[in-house]
């Protein structure tokens, strides 16, 4: 019997992520033109409205994919998924564009999608406990390292809007 840790589910969800992000640079590629011209920002904005702005949206997403729990965790793998075809098709963009606007681009993302990822296993894992709790009548078994792995989840994305808020600052400036 396949026994369903939160490591062998990462690293599922991580060949999933691979492979959308993958899919989303294949079809960008097809295209003869850029599909992206490169990000401006607008100079009359604080750091803080930016970081209070990313800050926010990576919260939303984080506790969509939370609260996906009572779907069993099905919605982490669907917000991943879609995030990755949508993200290969960016970079991909972008590097045919404007190649040097990865360098501000790439750290903060690596961050976000490490915690995107984190948080979408530690809650397929959380939900297949939950599954096993309500419907096969088992025990919950230890829940620590999922519930871990998602608060950390949340300590990466609002380090992720950290590094872009400095981002965007040292390329505005």
């Amino acid at each position: 019997m396949l026994t369903l840790s939160l490591r062998r589910i990462l690293m599922w969800y991580a060949v999933a992520l691979a492979v959308s992000f993958l899919t989303g640079a294949v079809l960008t590629m097809a295209h003869t033109q850029p599909a992206m011209t490169p990000p401006t920002l607008v100079p009359d904005v604080s750091p803080w409205d930016l970081f209070t702005v990313i800050a926010r949206a990576n919260g939303k997403l984080w506790a969509f994919m939370s609260l996906g729990v009572v779907a069993f965790g099905s919605v982490g793998l669907v917000a991943l998924v879609g995030n990755g075809l949508r993200f290969g098709m960016d970079v991909t963009a972008l590097a045919l564009a404007a190649p040097g606007e990865l360098f501000y681009l790439l750290p903060h993302a690596s961050l976000e999608f490490t915690g995107f990822l984190l948080a979408a296993a530690a809650c397929q894992f959380l939900g297949v406990r939950l599954f096993a709790v309500l419907v096969l009548d088992r025990p919950a078994g230890p829940l620590r390292t999922a519930i871990w792995a998602n608060a950390c989840s949340l300590l990466l994305l609002f380090a992720a809007a950290l590094v872009e808020t400095a981002s965007a600052a040292g390329r505005a400036g």
